[in-house]
């Protein structure tokens, strides 16, 4: 592998560099952080040259990693070995964690699949094996959040909005454009405080829209989750909410995304908090 290139295995438990040279070696490949698969659906009309494409999606990606395993002793090695199978516990998920030569990480969510049932010990101290991980969501994330939150404050002379928000009879709307730097859309969560009502999150770029016709008093929150799989509006009293009629949990395309936020009956105590990680296609 490249020389300056690390890569971890992030639990509950840390982190655990693979990379380390002291216990642990990622060795040449390595398969997988690159590109996932991807699946191409095609249709073809009879008669017709070639086909046309209706649709392409990423599959669930496949990662191998190469791995020495050395310790100072045979002793020695069993610890790593047993210590290593109890951090790979398929039953939980991790994150594949790598920072290229320029110093920048990306983390991929996966869960050990395979590669420890035969390793080939070399010595009484030194044993290589395979490391297969399984991604169902194929992306990298970047491994720091992007947030933002708008809210209200109150000066001297009278309400004042912070900008680029506008207050309009009782309703706070923010226009702000979001700059989704990754290699494809990004799926956001959002936080509302209240107190307010009638909340409408609409990204006019894309011209999807969430509209809610709930109430939000003085400190309680809504949690909106847009991830697929695990999209779903919480409200901090009410519980869960169900997506109304029209409305979706739409992503952040790639690229600027120009929002708009409203809120009827907001005060300076009222907040709306939008929070994401860019996703890549390779590590």
């Amino acid at each position: 592998m490249a020389t300056d290139e690390r890569i971890w295995w992030v639990d509950d438990s840390g982190a655990l560099e693979l990379t380390d040279l002291a216990d642990y070696a990622v060795l040449e490949g390595q398969q997988g952080l690159l590109m996932p698969p991807l699946e191409m659906s095609e249709e073809v009309a009879a008669g017709r040259h070639g086909a046309r494409l209706r649709n392409v999606r990423a599959g669930v990606r496949v990662v191998d990693l190469p791995l020495w395993l050395e310790g100072d002793d045979e002793a020695d090695l069993l610890t790593l070995r047993r210590a290593l199978a109890g951090r790979l516990d398929p039953t939980r998920e991790g994150r594949l964690r790598v920072q290229a030569a320029d110093g920048n990480q990306r983390e991929l969510y996966c869960r050990y699949s395979g590669g420890l049932e035969g390793g080939v010990q070399r010595t009484p101290s030194l044993m290589r094996c395979v490391l297969t991980f399984r991604a169902h969501d194929p992306f990298f994330y970047a491994a720091s959040v992007v947030s933002t939150s708008w809210g209200l404050v109150a000066c001297t002379f009278g309400w004042f909005p912070f900008f680029p928000l506008r207050l309009w009879s009782s309703a706070y709307f923010g226009d702000p454009v979001i700059v989704n730097a990754g290699d494809v859309e990004a799926w956001p969560q959002w936080t509302v405080t209240g107190p307010g009502r009638n909340l409408a999150l609409r990204n006019l770029t894309t011209g999807e829209a969430l509209v809610l016709a709930t109430t939000l008093l003085a400190s309680q929150t809504l949690a909106i989750d847009t991830r697929p799989y695990y999209g779903t509006i919480t409200h901090s009293v009410d519980g869960r909410l169900a997506i109304p009629s029209g409305s979706s949990l739409w992503p952040l395309a790639k690229g600027n995304n120009s929002l708009r936020i409203e809120l009827s009956g907001a005060t300076v105590d009222s907040d709306v908090r939008l929070s994401y990680y860019p996703r890549y296609w390779s590590a």
